[in-house]
């Protein structure tokens, strides 16, 4: 059954609806039922943590333990007006950068029937929208009009391509690893079992995991790799402007991009969505049928996504920030060199387990 098929039938839609329409609707669903709930729990999720690991007292106002204190954080910022006039370049500038980091989302690998991008360049093009992204955040900076826009600007901008290159060879790892770079083949090539995961099949993959990792927080600016946002000298960098509503979806896209590349990290290195087969054979054979499998897929990824970036979360409360140039060292003096020993390694390991 395709993804056409599938979701045609889920969604309702009768035969011979066109493809482009399908995808509009599946992708709006994965924003409503995926994205914007995980971005809520995990927000929640992150506060109560932090003040627990910062001795302090978390969200405890709004609701029963704080549970609708992330509701409250976006009624507030859609109150808020703006304090300056902004200029139509910025709000260009941030439409643009907003389409291109959302676009992503036809190659999000959250399960079998929900990939509608899927060739040998599919992990690739995430790499293409980081360059783009960076072009859009450096003349966001530029054009607020402002010493900390047009600073963090180009910070963020160096900072990105500068951990991007060691990301992009931990997904040459992968895809050396697994014979293509097809999410359905990544994922083929490990189990659900986590003896059977890509970090543990073979020990160069778990070094490029590292490095995956890492080079995300470069790349998405997230502490204590986030000198383009946090130091005081940029006082809130290319966001330093801006007010309610466009606070609100800055912030959000900021998320949306750590659950990317979460996403992307736990389908390449982490088992991908694959199910027990004991579990996938139960819910085959259940009322359910092959479509209850397809939908469990999505929360398996999903969940192990969640505890992803729960992880790097407080990781990045408990490390001390670095500045910017530490930050552009540490990527193409550290990241990438253990990124190509890992990428050697890894083709060594294939060649020698095949052989």
């Amino acid at each position: 059954m395709t993804w056409q098929e599938l979701w045609g039938k889920v969604l309702g839609f009768p035969t011979g609806t066109p493809e482009f329409i399908l995808a509009a609707a599946v992708l709006l669903m994965i924003f409503v039922l995926c994205v914007f709930p995980a971005a809520a729990f995990l927000s929640l999720v992150d506060r109560k943590l932090s003040a627990d690991v910062q001795a302090r007292v978390g969200p405890n106002r709004a609701g029963r333990w704080g549970v609708f204190q992330p509701l409250a954080d976006l009624m507030k910022l859609l109150q808020k007006e703006p304090a300056r006039a902004a200029g139509w370049r910025e709000g260009f500038w941030l439409g643009v950068l907003t389409v291109c980091l959302y676009s992503t989302a036809a190659a999000l690998p959250l399960g079998s029937s929900l990939i509608l991008v899927n060739t040998g360049s599919s992990p690739l093009l995430v790499f293409w929208v980081i360059t783009a992204l960076s072009v859009c955040l450096m003349f966001l900076g530029y054009n607020q009009n402002s010493v900390p826009g047009w600073f963090s600007g180009t910070r963020l901008a160096a900072q990105s391509l500068s951990g991007a290159f060691p990301a992009l060879l931990s997904v040459l790892c992968v895809g050396l690893w697994a014979g293509g770079f097809e999410w359905t083949r990544i994922a083929a090539a490990q189990g659900a079992d986590p003896a059977h995961w890509a970090i543990v099949r073979d020990p160069f993959l778990l070094l490029a995991f590292a490095v995956f990792m890492a080079g995300g927080l470069v790349v998405l600016s997230v502490p204590p790799l986030g000198s383009g946002f946090s130091l005081s000298d940029i006082k809130g960098g290319v966001a330093s402007g801006f007010h309610g509503r466009k606070i609100a979806f800055f912030h959000l896209g900021r998320f949306y991009g750590l659950f990317l590349w979460s996403v992307i990290a736990v389908v390449c290195f982490c088992g991908a969505w694959n199910l027990p087969t004991s579990l996938s054979q139960a819910v085959e054979n259940s009322d359910y049928g092959i479509l209850g499998v397809k939908m469990i897929e999505p929360l398996v990824t999903i969940v192990k996504a969640a505890f992803l970036m729960l992880f790097t979360m407080l990781f990045a409360r408990v490390m001390p920030a670095l500045r910017s140039d530490q930050v552009t060292d540490f990527a193409w003096k550290v990241l990438s060199p253990i990124a190509l020993v890992a990428l050697l390694g890894t083709g060594l390991w294939t060649l020698w387990g095949g052989a």
